[in-house]
């Protein structure tokens, strides 16, 4: 077998070990510490390997977002999933986006402003203490978000007392991810923090789950 295949082969190997790795260790850590990914990472969240597995184009579509809404988005980050659902929303509506790290609000901020979107308002706050008033969305989503939080019943709560009606929430979460749950955790999540689930999409690498606050 000629070197440079021999070479090829044993790079490929020793950088599926080495993800493989990272991935391991990563989960670990973050099974006992929880916090938000840090800021500089944003390149890393937003990027077209993630865009083309993930896409916000079919994650949005499958939300069915309604042109006549204000929506909640809770842990926006650099904005991957934002704009596109902004694009959804007529102009008189909104998406408030919500992120806990300042920085990642600004690199989300100068993303708008080169977009020239109005509709999106953002704001610096806690997923277990949202600054809204009850019965305030139409809507609220967040995508590989719970996971991070370090007490998600708590978030899914909060979710509930700002969503009007029969609200919809909706959550994404990617194999990727070393924050990723299980689907049967979001589930029992959701129902024990009385959402009821009215569908949901994908498979093996990335799943969106849609729930429904009873009336």
């Amino acid at each position: 077998m000629p070197f440079v295949i021999v070479l090829l082969y044993w790079t490929i190997v020793v950088i599926l070990l080495w993800a493989f790795t990272v991935q391991v260790v990563l989960r670990i850590i973050r099974r006992y510490v929880h916090f938000p990914m840090p800021a500089f990472f944003n390149r890393l969240i937003d990027n077209p390997l993630r865009r083309r597995i993930q896409s916000p184009r079919k994650i949005i579509d499958w939300m069915g977002l309604s042109p006549n809404t204000v929506i909640l988005e809770i842990g926006a980050g650099p904005g991957t999933f934002t704009i596109e659902a902004a694009r959804r929303i007529e102009n008189e509506r909104r998406v408030v986006a919500l992120d806990v790290q300042p920085a990642m609000i600004s690199v989300l901020v100068k993303k708008l402003e080169k977009e020239k979107m109005t509709n999106v308002e953002s704001i610096i706050g806690s997923a277990l203490s949202l600054p809204f008033l009850d019965d305030s969305f139409d809507g609220s989503f967040m995508i590989t978000v719970l996971g991070e939080l370090p007490d998600k019943s708590e978030a899914l709560l909060e979710v509930r007392r700002v969503l009007r009606g029969e609200g919809e929430l909706a959550i994404g979460e990617l194999l990727f991810d070393p924050d990723y749950p299980r689907k049967k955790t979001i589930l029992r999540l959701c129902k024990d923090a009385g959402f009821e689930l009215i569908s949901e999409y994908g498979r093996f690498l990335h799943y969106l789950l849609v729930f429904r606050k009873p009336a």
